[in-house]
């Protein structure tokens, strides 16, 4: 995190003196006192003056994500196809509870899946039933981010995309460079390559053969621009693989967001303070729309971090 920095003692005179009116303003009043402050006509404006006390690490928002599933539903998978329905329902869960502040969207793109009503009932779930093969789960991601698959949602360009590849084989008719230059060329804003797939080749357990090592997927992971999480699909506990995918989600869509308990009616009114250090006004940015304070990066509270947030409301 780039270094705060503390008041700067020789500013001009109008700057200083609005120092020292709302240093005055919060040592006398405190949060919820009413202040004077004279607007650009000359008039007085009364507003009501404010500071809100948040924890760093935790947010209070998210960008969009789209999660789509690309599953080998050929006969080699079918007890990791088994596996992935009995516990989908965990994985939605952890994202359902967090509607109100989380835009987001999962799809599931593969045949012959049975997934709970609890999954296939919930709007924010879409089944996509097209055919994948164990070689070709790239060009069918390429060709769902393109819509050219039916189905009631639609991957959105303005959300970060989540791709998880389910196999037990490698992606041969698309090379890791051919996928980048087709992402590049969909528009989307950030698209991440995950997956559950072969570490070793050859019998792993008596139901765990790997036909081919996920090379491509691995590789693709480790891109700078397409980062994601692969995991082992020879792992017994699939719980445990996608409580640690929806984490590795959360934790890369999250932004440094804290929502203020009242309506800002001052946009350049803010006063941000981290562990009693000002951070300059370029360092966070205010959404209108959320009502929250948002830290851009470099800038971000670590966790546990006292922040307050002095800022003005109607009365």
């Amino acid at each position: 995190m780039l270094p705060l920095l503390e008041e700067n003692p020789m500013m001009s005179r109008s700057k200083f003196i609005s120092s020292l009116f709302i240093s005055a303003s919060l040592t006398a009043c405190g949060s919820g006192s009413e202040a004077q402050f004279s607007g650009d006509t000359g008039d007085v404006v009364t507003k009501k003056q404010l500071v809100d006390s948040f924890v760093g690490g935790v947010t209070d928002g998210y960008r969009p994500v789209d999660i789509s599933f690309v599953v080998d539903t050929s006969g080699s998978m079918y007890e990791e196809m088994e596996k992935l329905e009995a516990n989908m329902e965990s994985f939605v869960n952890a994202f359902v509870p967090l509607s109100s502040k989380l835009d987001f969207q999962v799809f599931f793109i593969g045949t012959n899946f049975d997934f709970p009503a609890s999954v296939s009932s919930n709007p924010k779930f879409s089944h996509v039933k097209q055919n994948v093969q164990s070689f070709d789960g790239l060009k069918r991601s390429v060709d769902f981010l393109s819509h050219k698959y039916d189905s009631t949602l639609q991957p959105r360009k303005e959300a970060i995309q989540h791709l998880i590849f389910i196999t037990d084989d490698d992606s041969l008719d698309m090379t890791s460079d051919s996928f980048k230059d087709d992402a590049k060329s969909l528009g989307y804003s950030q698209i991440h390559v995950n997956g559950f797939v072969g570490l070793t080749k050859g019998e792993n357990s008596e139901s765990c053969i790997i036909e081919n090592v996920g090379s491509v997927y691995q590789d693709l992971s480790k891109d700078s621009e397409h980062s994601g999480l692969i995991q082992d699909l020879c792992t017994d506990d699939w719980n445990a693989m996608l409580d640690a995918l929806a984490k590795s989600i959360l934790s890369e869509v999250a932004l440094s967001s804290f929502r203020l308990s009242k309506q800002a009616v001052d946009k350049d009114g803010f006063r941000v303070l981290v562990d009693g250090k000002l951070v300059p006004d370029y360092g966070y940015t205010y959404h209108a729309s959320s009502n929250s304070i948002v830290f851009k990066d470099g800038y971000e509270p670590k966790s546990g971090s006292s922040i307050k947030i002095y800022y003005f409301a109607g009365r």
